[in-house]
């Protein structure tokens, strides 16, 4: 403290002075000790003076550097704050970018499987393609030779079919007309005996031709048995005339081509 510092100069200047004019005399002594003691003291002072003021300045200086330390503290606590805001401004963006990146590496290999899908796709149906122009080719080739080609030979067994497809048309026109003249007759009869019934006559009706005397001579059973008989004989006859259709179609299909290949040579002729 100053009053330490003025104490340890008093007691400096005193003992250099006791010192120094030990060995003078008494009243010279103390008057020079006097004005000694007042110098020492006023150099005191100054020296005191000047150590207050450096440390008024320092003090000042050291105040000014607190206050300009707690600006600054003040200052970098608001851009701490600041830089952390941005930092998580820029975390966040970051994470952003990295999930869009992400995200885009997805859409992009989806996209590069798509585009793989796509080729493939291409080339089988560009291989469909070719292989259906060459099919498109060969059929081509293969009408062009069928139409340039001469027609077949004549098959013999041809006329035989023929024939015998008319002959059986003919044989089941007769039996459909004969089915039908049974049922007439059948009607034709039940009407008679209807009448006989009403009018009070007996007996068998007179026939008008051999077919109707012999129907007329058959009873109900019997002309529904030979009826059922007919009907079968019928439905065989057409089987068998379709079975014989069948087998034309299959093994002789130029037979349904005839009339077609006869128009071209009409038109010109």
């Amino acid at each position: 403290s100053p009053s330490t510092i003025q104490h340890r100069i008093n007691f400096s200047a005193r003992k250099l002075f006791y010192d120094k004019y030990s060995k003078v005399d008494s009243p010279q002594i103390e008057c020079r000790c006097e004005e000694r003691i007042a110098e020492e003291q006023r150099r005191c002072r100054d020296a005191i003076a000047r150590v207050e003021r450096d440390r008024d300045q320092q003090l000042t200086a050291l105040n000014d550097r607190l206050s300009a330390a707690e600006t600054e503290a003040s200052d970098l606590k608001q851009e701490v704050g600041r830089l952390r805001g941005v930092a998580e401004t820029l975390r966040a963006n970051a994470e952003a970018a990295t999930r869009a990146h992400r995200e885009a590496q997805e859409q992009v290999g989806e996209l590069v499987a798509q585009l793989s899908a796509a080729r493939e796709a291409e080339r089988r149906e560009r291989e469909t393609a070719a292989a259906t122009a060459d099919l498109l080719a060969a059929t081509k080739l293969e009408l062009q030779r069928f139409t340039e080609a001469p027609p077949p030979p004549p098959d013999p067994r041809l006329d035989e079919l023929r024939k015998e497809l008319v002959l059986l048309r003919t044989q089941n026109k007769s039996l459909s007309e004969a089915q039908e003249e049974l049922q007439a007759q059948i009607l034709t009869r039940g009407v008679e005996e209807g009448r006989s019934l009403l009018d009070g006559v007996s007996g068998p009706l007179v026939a008008t031709n051999s077919l109707a005397h012999e129907l007329s001579q058959m009873s109900d059973d019997e002309l529904q048995k030979a009826l059922k008989e007919q009907q079968d004989v019928n439905v065989q006859l057409r089987n068998y005339i379709d079975g014989i259709l069948l087998s034309i179609v299959e093994n002789y299909p130029q037979l349904l081509e005839v009339k077609y290949q006869k128009q071209p040579s009409e038109t010109k002729s």
